[in-house]
């Protein structure tokens, strides 16, 4: 059997092991301070990605409500256009069957009947 020195040499040996691995593990450790300044950093950069991602879209908004307004105006204008063409069209067909019409009653007029 050991003698109680050796035993007493054991246990002293074996515990500084242990406090030498512990030292070891807490030195790889955060400090809360770290942690919580980490902590900061991402959620600050979340919150800067929140932010641009709800800038891009009010950026995408304006830019199709401006498409859309832009879009408006080219029909308004076309519109406008067609009406002035729908006019011309009116009134050249009118000229295209009215005057011959005329014409064709002119002379059953004088002619006495067309006959």
């Amino acid at each position: 059997m050991a003698e109680p020195n050796e035993l007493f040499n054991l246990i002293r040996e074996d515990l500084r092991e242990f406090r030498k691995e512990v030292n070891q593990r807490f030195d790889t450790l955060v400090s809360q301070s770290s942690f919580d300044a980490e902590r900061r950093r991402v959620d600050d950069r979340f919150k800067d990605l929140a932010d641009d991602i709800a800038a891009e879209r009010e950026a995408r908004m304006h830019a199709v409500e401006a498409e859309r307004n832009a879009r408006k105006v080219s029909q308004d204008a076309e519109s406008k256009k067609n009406a002035a063409t729908g006019i011309w069209v009116r009134w050249g067909i009118t000229a295209a069957v009215g005057i011959p019409a005329v014409y064709w009653a002119w002379s059953a007029f004088i002619t006495g009947g067309g006959g």
